[in-house]
């Protein structure tokens, strides 16, 4: 059994290496970036093929695309394939330049900076907008934006994700890290796979807690819905270990203002932790059963990123003030004042 698990592991290690090499290959010979535009794929639906998958990129019906593919004009891999493959994570497709591609629309919005590096960006994320977007026709995002702006170089080829260290909710605001480079970003990724990060919250809840402090590490599993898109849920078996610890500020009119602080980062780990507790995040439209319009959305802040810099060496410590919103709430709903 752990010889299976092992040569799975390995075959999974030498497709990544192979991929990072098409990468520098289509990047570094010119003769091929004049003639293919090329897209890493970094999200796509299970069981997605290559036909379905570029309807998103291309300015083309599902039957042109059909023939692209089939007449030699559609590469993935610097390999033929039928427009039936099922195209995988990090595949990179090359499409020639004759084909039009659709245009992604940016507006022109700007985000106050925390800090800024040589390396890296740091952006006060609002809450209402997405951290990067998945295809062309999808929202502003922050990166996009970012990029439109010349803050930051992304790679030649199309890639929705390149250049993110992490991730905050749509619907959650606070500090985001942002590589100026998509070099430095193994770099920046790896504080938070090593959790040399610390991260934390602040989010109004419903109910008062039993214990005013607690640990939640209920482990997480990741499904996916064609209407919602990704979601996670508590698992009776250990799939994606998430520790999560909170401290309760205070609990006035059946409401709990909190302070998280997040071992481990998986996706929507707060709010569902927090859900499972019994005391799901107000204005939480997915993983709350309450229903109330007094919260124009999540009420969800990252407030606090402290970390070594690891090209400098430096403490950096950044903290982002409660937005608007979530003042708003609690000067209404919660406090007399704040």
């Amino acid at each position: 059994m752990n010889f299976r698990r092992e040569l799975k592991d390995l075959k999974i290690k030498l497709r990544i290496s192979l991929r990072k090499c098409d990468y520098v290959f289509y990047e570094r010979i010119g003769f091929l970036s004049k003639k293919y535009n090329a897209i890493r794929v970094a999200y796509h639906r299970d069981g997605e093929n290559l036909g379905e998958y570029l309807l998103r990129f291309l300015n083309s019906d599902e039957d042109e695309i059909k023939s692209k593919i089939n007449s030699g004009k559609i590469h993935v891999n610097f390999r033929r394939k039928n427009h039936l493959y099922k195209v995988i994570r990090d595949d990179l497709i090359l499409v020639d330049r004759c084909i039009k591609l659709k245009e992604h629309k940016i507006s022109d919005r700007t985000f106050k900076i925390l800090k800024e590096t040589e390396e890296y960006i740091i952006v006060d994320k609002p809450a209402g907008i997405k951290v990067h977007s998945n295809n062309p026709d999808g929202e502003d995002s922050v990166l996009e934006c970012m990029k439109k702006k010349g803050k930051i170089e992304t790679p030649g080829y199309i890639y929705y994700e390149s250049n993110i260290v992490h991730r905050l909710d749509k619907n959650t605001s606070g500090p985001m890290i942002i590589a100026k480079k998509q070099k430095y970003t193994p770099i920046l990724k790896r504080l938070f796979k090593k959790r040399r990060i610390r991260k934390y919250y602040f989010a109004i809840a419903h109910g008062k807690f039993i214990a005013e402090r607690g640990v939640i590490d209920f482990p997480l599993l990741r499904g996916y819905d064609s209407l919602y898109g990704d979601y996670m849920i508590i698992s009776d078996k250990p799939y994606k270990w998430a520790k999560t610890v909170y401290n309760v500020i205070d609990n006035r009119r059946d409401l709990s203002l909190v302070k998280l602080k997040i071992i481990t980062g998986r996706t929507h780990q707060i709010r569902v932790h927090l859900s499972a507790l019994g005391h799901p995040v107000c204005g939480d439209s997915f993983y709350s059963v309450y229903r109330d319009k007094r919260y124009p959305r999540q009420m969800l802040h990252s407030y606090l990123l402290a970390f070594k810099d690891p090209f400098t060496k430096e403490d950096v410590k950044i903290i982002s003030p409660l937005p608007e919103d979530i003042r708003n709430i609690l000067k209404e709903v919660y406090y007399e004042s704040v």
